[in-house]
């Protein structure tokens, strides 16, 4: 696959979403918030290396480490898809 190709198929579902009536939004900036607060919006993952960078901030349990897929909502504030974030475990 050529650069060329690569940006138009990168850029596509960018622009859809930018033109869509009403506009569509991904989700990114839920890091530090507690689980509990955004669980309808994302699932939760934990993971062996999300132990030992809680460790080093102190990072509360629940705590939005990292999202690793971002929710997709309307600007509306609905959603359509759940995104999925790594919190730090118990």
């Amino acid at each position: 696959m050529d650069v060329k190709t690569f940006v138009e198929c990168l850029s596509k579902p960018g622009w859809l979403m930018a033109i869509s009536n009403p506009t569509m939004i991904l989700k990114f900036d839920v890091v530090g918030q507690n689980f509990e607060n955004i669980k309808d919006r994302f699932t939760k993952y934990t993971m062996q290396d999300a132990c030992e960078e809680a460790s080093k901030d102190k990072a509360p349990v629940d705590c939005v480490l990292l999202v690793a897929w971002p929710c997709l909502q309307l600007e509306n504030g609905r959603f359509l898809k759940k995104g999925v974030v790594v919190v730090v475990p118990e």
